[in-house]
């Protein structure tokens, strides 16, 4: 079975918690697609200068590396939250794809809303969109 979840005014975080335990418990295939309209929330200085640190962290050649594309930006959220070093946790990592497009369409899935991930229409959110043209990738 396959799970497609559309990302559109989701919390980054909260997503991120949502499909790692519905892959560490169920080993279901999850598909996220409209990745970029995910939202981190909190003053876009404050995340803007957290995502800006991590980029020059570490070394150049050797890493840690940080991703700059929204799909990158997902994908390496929701990998934190599962137990990634490990055998079992590379295979369930596997099961997660992540799309940019707007529309998903296909045969045996089940489409779920995540409510839990619900921006708030007042909370104050950057899109991983404007952090990624913030970061320098033009897409």
């Amino acid at each position: 079975m396959v799970t497609v979840i559309n990302g559109k005014d989701l919390v980054l975080g909260r997503l991120a918690s949502f499909v790692a335990k519905k892959i560490s418990q169920e080993n279901e295939e999850i598909i996220i697609y409209n990745a970029k309209k995910i939202v981190v929330s909190g003053q876009k200085k404050d995340i803007m200068s957290r995502y800006k640190e991590r980029r020059t962290k570490g070394d150049p050649i050797r890493g840690p590396f940080f991703p700059r594309t929204p799909v990158g930006m997902v994908r390496r959220a929701v990998r934190g939250m599962l137990g990634y070093t490990d055998r079992k946790g590379k295979a369930r990592f596997k099961l997660l794809n992540v799309f940019t497009k707007e529309d998903y369409d296909a045969k045996n899935v089940t489409k779920v809303d995540v409510k839990t991930a619900k921006a708030l229409d007042k909370s104050k959110y950057i899109t991983i969109e404007q952090i990624s043209k913030e970061l320098g990738v033009t897409n």
